[in-house]
């Protein structure tokens, strides 16, 4: 029995139920964070940089059989976009907060039909923009044999007050 602080709403449970249909064969999860120091991807560019991954991963295995969206067939994935805890809570207080906190824009990719030499393959993307090369501070990703109901809860907590879908990347 799971304790919550507050109750589920139904996009958290749709993204509950999405992560949880996800086939749990070679699935990783992945942390992503962005340096504090320096210019940060931006969402777009973030999803470029997870889409072309992917990409490039499948066309690097078998590149003569490789067509176009073949990743989709053999690769399913979910990310969620968040913020540091203190720049979403200064979003839905009406107190006066700090003007000089980092917003700390992140990711957790839940990825499946990969294996751990993807996360290199993640990395060698987000350190391909010239302009942006070393603005990522961690990558972080550890082989899953299945994930339980409150893990996966635990991404959708920014989702508490209302549904962002631009904060959510699915293939």
């Amino acid at each position: 029995m799971s304790n919550y602080t507050y109750e589920i709403n139904e996009h958290q449970k749709k993204i509950l139920n999405e992560v949880s249909l996800l086939p749990t064969e070679n699935m990783y999860y992945i942390v992503v964070q962005q340096n504090i120091k320096g210019s940060n991807f931006s969402l777009n560019e973030l999803k470029k940089h997870i889409r072309r991954s992917t990409k490039e991963y499948v066309k690097r295995r078998n590149p003569q059989g490789y067509y176009s969206g073949k990743e989709n067939d053999l690769i399913k994935y979910i990310s969620i976009f968040e913020t540091t805890h203190d720049f979403f809570m200064s979003q839905h207080t009406t107190s006066i907060v700090k003007t000089d906190f980092y917003s700390g824009f992140h990711f957790h990719l839940f990825i499946t039909g990969v294996n751990e030499d993807y996360i290199n393959q993640l990395t060698y993307q987000l350190n391909s923009q010239k302009n942006k090369r070393g603005c990522v501070s961690k990558i972080d990703g550890v082989k899953k044999e299945k994930l339980d109901h409150d893990f996966i809860l635990y991404h959708t907590k920014q989702m508490m007050f209302r549904y962002s879908p631009q904060l959510i990347l699915k293939n």
